[in-house]
């Protein structure tokens, strides 16, 4: 239950961010607002602000020839669309992306991990022509990809709330920037500035609450041994079989100079328990072809050079080259419930699918009362 300073506080904030939304209507009403013949569509309309040039620049990296890929640019920049779809983009600005670790925002650059960069920069746009009037409006709005967005009267944006069982509840993970010109606007919607990147990965996956590390088991065989006989990884063992054979077959297999000494590795396995906590459309959606590239990317992310020190909190770099952090007992946000050695690897049992951008992307934000007023002087 909210206390009643805390209630008061609360209120003020949003009577605040619609004084500045109200200004900024006044403002363009005042100026005469561009007709719809000069605008541009959202992403030439991203591209043109300076102040948004390294999010563009993220959308830019996933085509050739000058532009955005065909599944942005052609989907919500051609101004030939027939069914004439308005789209809604919440953009961070150059400062909120410089608030990730840069090898983060350097990584999703990399062609191996367009399929991650593809469901992060789809979480930023809903099919929806989103008006300043319409915060608070206690609705769920669908993202390009398979996230929600719900944006209260503060401007406070919190991705898929209520839609997976997490131990550990998420908050504001962006706020919108409040300028009294109000939202850029283009020929097929608008475009919101916010202050952090939008994680929908963390609230799609859910986190686990800190815990001790386990201790350890041997056995024999090798990481495709004990995904065919472990019935808690069943899931995952199905999964693969399903859409990644070939990496089955690629972690039975042995180091090619495993007897020169060399190190083994460690797979993050998500045990059925991380399955169970997804929505219940979840699984049928990894196996959809369209999908396929994003859920073989999630499933092999959690393959790495076995630690070198039982130090922690540690961090070791996944196959893919995102850092893992190990702390408390977990891996990013999935808590590590087994730990069991075989001839080729270690297996860590984990109870969440990974969100490779884990924790930098995510800082749950307080409420800041008058944050807009102040903004808007």
């Amino acid at each position: 239950m909210i206390a009643g300073h805390s209630l008061a506080l609360l209120c003020a904030s949003a009577l605040s961010f619609r004084n500045v939304l109200a200004h900024s209507q006044d403002d363009q009403t005042r100026s005469g607002v561009q007709s719809s013949g000069d605008l541009q569509p959202v992403l030439t309309t991203i591209s043109q602000d300076p102040d948004l040039s390294m999010f563009y620049n993220l959308f830019y990296k996933t085509g050739f020839m000058g532009k955005p890929g065909p599944m942005f640019e052609e989907h919500f920049n051609d101004p030939r669309r027939l069914d004439k779809s308005k789209f809604t983009v919440f953009a961070p600005t150059n400062e909120a992306l410089r608030k990730l670790p840069s090898t983060v925002i350097q990584q999703l650059q990399e062609p191996a991990s367009f399929p991650l960069l593809e469901q992060i920069l789809f979480t930023h746009v809903i099919q929806a022509d989103f008006k300043p009037q319409d915060f608070g409006s206690n609705r769920q709005y669908h993202t390009a990809g398979q996230s929600t967005l719900s944006i209260d009267r503060g401007g406070c944006i919190t991705s898929n709330a209520g839609l997976t069982r997490t131990a550990v509840a998420q908050h504001c993970q962006a706020r919108v920037v409040s300028q009294r010109s109000g939202p850029l606007r283009a020929s097929n919607g608008f475009v919101y500035k916010i202050d952090n990147l939008i994680d929908g990965l963390i609230t799609y996956f859910g986190e686990d609450t800190a815990g001790a590390m386990p201790s350890v088991s041997y056995e024999s065989g090798t990481v495709q041994d004990v995904l065919a006989r472990d019935s808690q990884l069943s899931t995952l063992n199905q999964l693969f079989k399903d859409i990644a054979p070939f990496y089955l077959i690629q972690i039975g297999l042995y180091d090619a100079d495993r007897q020169t000494g060399r190190e083994k590795w460690i797979y993050l396995a998500p045990s059925n328990e991380a399955f169970e906590a997804l929505p219940q459309s979840a699984l049928e959606a990894m196996r959809a072809p369209a999908t396929n590239p994003f859920t073989s990317f999630t499933l092999g992310f959690g393959k790495s050079p076995l630690p070198q020190t039982q130090r922690m909190p540690m961090q070791v770099t996944s196959t893919t080259g995102f850092n893992i952090t190990i702390a408390d007992g977990k891996v990013n946000n999935a808590r590590i419930e087994k730990e069991t050695c075989v001839d080729n690897a270690c297996i860590w049992h984990i109870g969440r699918l990974i969100d490779p951008i884990y924790p930098g992307s995510y800082r749950p934000q307080a409420a800041a009362p008058g944050s807009y007023r102040q903004q808007s002087k």
